[in-house]
């Protein structure tokens, strides 16, 4: 299945203009990404909890009691195995890892940078096309 958008920031922002500061707020800007992701999961053949958010609060219960911290901690870890599913050769030992991210931490670029990037690189692999 082909995309729907491409990775053009400038177009992107004019597409996305009803989801900034001026029309929503984080809360509810976190709570499309919800709805976004709850859809995806059913259209993948997962778990619809569309018309069940008591169903969704009891299988995310252990992940709503999580700080920041460990939330953060477990994306790391689901980005560098979504990476080695996807066929990169990545190192499991944290400190070699660190060592191969060192321009990209704080050394190089500044969280400004990053955020950036991360957004880039999210937008630009969610959009390759997949493999058959």
């Amino acid at each position: 299945m082909s995309n729907t958008y491409s990775c053009n920031v400038n177009t992107l922002l004019v597409l996305a203009k009803c989801f900034s500061d001026k029309c929503l707020g984080r809360v509810d800007r976190n709570a499309l990404i919800i709805y976004a992701r709850i859809k995806n999961l059913a259209a993948l053949g997962g778990t619809d909890y569309s018309s069940n958010l008591k169903q969704l609060m009891i299988d995310a219960a252990n992940w709503r009691k999580r700080s920041r911290d460990e939330l953060h901690a477990i994306e790391v870890y689901e980005a560098l195995q979504n990476a080695t599913n996807n066929g990169a050769s990545l190192s499991s030992d944290s400190n070699s890892l660190a060592a191969s991210a060192k321009c990209v931490s704080s050394e190089c670029l500044g969280e400004a940078d990053q955020l950036g990037v991360l957004g880039f690189l999210k937008c630009t692999i969610e959009t390759q096309d997949k493999p058959s």
